[in-house]
């Protein structure tokens, strides 16, 4: 992975702000710092900003749990001492900048907007080796795009049969005893009602007060009148949803009561 090194005109080897291909332009806090100095020089002002009282403002000025998500370490080129640091994203470092002046603050948005662009901008191969890597990278990536299809359509040939079969069944207006359901399901009846109560979709204390909750009402469940008195029975889309909560696979639903 390519990174590309944006440089102050007094930079130092640590006050860098970096850009990663595919991550978002960050500036550090001793960037910052340097950027104040500069603008504060460049208009006649020789007072010095510490980086030290820089950071002790950044809580004040993002918040105690704002500031936190920001903070990392750097290690010192000439003392090998590793000291604390903020690297900010865009809105942050212009809320920073801001609350020195808003000069400094347009500054700061400037120099973003062109990292910004930096990054959405490819970098064309300047010589022989660098296009042939080019090509390199190309052709893998499309070797690679190429893989993904052929896998997302041996799996889309998998799932399309069960896909076409669950909306067959659940689009039909067939409704089932819980015996039939039972058997479709490939479990027993007493197992597939203690299930309905369980999970809510229906109450009573035998088959002949079973009755839907409202929740699942129509939908899943039906109350239907029989020569037996009321029973509860479930429907396509019901039956489909139960199979789907229990990871089982429905073949046919060809079976009438």
């Amino acid at each position: 992975m390519t990174s590309l090194s944006l440089q102050t005109q007094n930079s130092t080897p640590f006050n860098t702000a970096i850009i990663t291909a595919n991550t978002v332009p960050t500036m550090t806090s001793l960037e910052i710092v340097e950027f104040i100095n500069n603008h504060r020089q460049a208009n006649g002002n020789n007072t010095v900003l510490a980086h030290s009282d820089f950071m002790r403002k950044v809580p004040e000025v993002l918040g105690e749990e704002g500031s936190r998500n920001f903070s990392d370490t750097y290690t010192h080129p000439q003392n090998k001492q590793t000291y604390p640091c903020y690297v900010f994203q865009k809105r942050e470092a212009c809320l920073m900048a801001m609350s020195y002046s808003y000069d400094l603050q347009a500054e700061i948005y400037d120099r973003m907007t062109a990292m910004e662009q930096m990054v959405l901008q490819p970098k064309l191969p300047s010589n022989f080796k660098e296009a042939l890597q080019f090509l390199i990278e190309a052709e893998e990536q499309k070797e690679q795009l190429a893989l993904q299809v052929v896998q997302q359509q041996q799996v889309i040939e998998v799932i399309q049969p069960k896909a076409d079969v669950y909306d067959i069944i659940a689009n039909r207006d067939n409704t089932y005893t819980i015996r039939v359901a039972a058997k479709l399901l490939k479990v027993r009846p007493k197992d597939l009602t203690d299930w309905l109560i369980t999970n809510k979709w229906m109450y009573g204390r035998s088959a002949a007060t079973y009755r839907p909750s409202s929740q699942h009402d129509r939908n899943h469940l039906k109350l239907v009148a029989s020569q037996y008195g009321t029973q509860v029975r479930v429907t396509g889309k019901g039956l489909v949803w139960i199979a789907r909560k229990l990871n089982i696979e429905l073949t046919t639903a060809e079976v009438e009561d």
